[in-house]
């Protein structure tokens, strides 16, 4: 059997397209998260739909420090399939995962992608901290693991950018979506991927007026973190993923993305029917993200 861990609704989506390029293995899926709203609980649903056996693990909403902590040394007694032939992750720095992995057996591990930062220089998924206390914490936890060890375990990393450079270097590329997308395009809709990219509710939505006043957008598809709404903007209430919500809703449509840098931009920009329009903020902590848009060929739409 095969072990899969999942840690966010795009993940799942991945890990189902891995799974279905093995269709005479067993998979044992795992979901993990703090937040279980309607939209994690779906997509939790549909990892177990995929595999064999599964379990939810909840990590905590509002466990900090010790208590976080505590909950993960506790992680062992949930473990019910202690060996694996193969385990498949995305999130190497993980110390939820990584202690999981402490106390199983496997024979060989893979990756796959957790969104964009695959294909960014420096990504956070490669770094961790070498400091005495972190080190404490982890024996503490019992997580025997680092971003290092996992590292030089990966056997083939799965991706969805297969154009792009990845921190892994024997990838084998995956799409999201039927390599045939059928039927004639019939109009043309238009979506902003909502980013919460400063610090506070009032700035945010300060931030949605001048887009609503500047981007000739229909429909605004809200991030998680976005508990609020903006007057005389159209919000798409939806429990999918919008990966999910152009392939089940907008097959027929010619789809424009407008994004600041929202990894939904990377996930579809391939996709025959989609046109991507970035929109370059003006933000000084966000300009990092754009210096390496001319590696990666992609260009600003519009400087707001």
């Amino acid at each position: 059997m095969n072990l899969i861990l999942c840690c966010t609704p795009l993940q799942v989506l991945i890990a189902r397209k891995i799974i279905e390029l093995h269709p005479n293995e067993q998979f044992f899926g795992v979901m993990f998260g703090g937040v279980w709203d309607k939209k994690r609980t779906l997509y939790a649903s549909k990892l177990a739909e995929a595999c064999s056996d599964s379990m939810n693990i909840d990590t905590g909403k509002d466990l900090k420090g010790f208590d976080s902590f505590k909950l993960m040394r506790q992680l062992k007694n949930k473990i019910t399939h202690k060996g694996f032939d193969k385990v498949f992750l995305a999130n190497l720095n993980s110390l939820w995962l990584q202690t999981y992995l402490s106390h199983v057996s496997f024979k060989e591990l893979y990756t796959f992608d957790d969104g964009s930062d695959n294909i960014f220089p420096h990504p956070n998924l490669l770094r961790e901290p070498d400091t005495f206390k972190y080190k404490l914490i982890k024996a503490f936890i019992g997580d025997r693991y680092s971003v290092h060890k996992l590292f030089k375990k990966i056997k083939k990393h799965y991706t969805v950018y297969p154009n792009y450079k990845n921190i892994v270097s024997n990838v084998e590329p995956i799409s999201l979506w039927d390599n045939k997308v059928d039927g004639e395009i019939d109009g043309e809709v238009s979506f902003f991927i909502g980013q919460p990219l400063l610090n506070t509710k009032e700035e945010n939505i300060s931030l949605i007026k001048k887009l609503k006043d500047q981007i000739p957008f229909d429909y605004y598809f809200p991030h998680p973190a976005e508990d609020y709404r903006v007057d005389g903007v159209n919000y798409v209430e939806s429990e999918l993923i919008f990966e999910d919500y152009v392939f089940k809703h907008l097959a027929n449509k010619k789809v424009i993305i407008y994004t600041f840098f929202s990894s939904v931009a990377f996930n579809l920009l391939s996709h025959p029917n989609v046109e991507i329009r970035f929109i370059r903020t003006s933000i000084p902590r966000w300009q990092f993200c754009y210096d390496s848009f001319p590696k990666l060929g992609l260009t600003i739409y519009k400087e707001i």
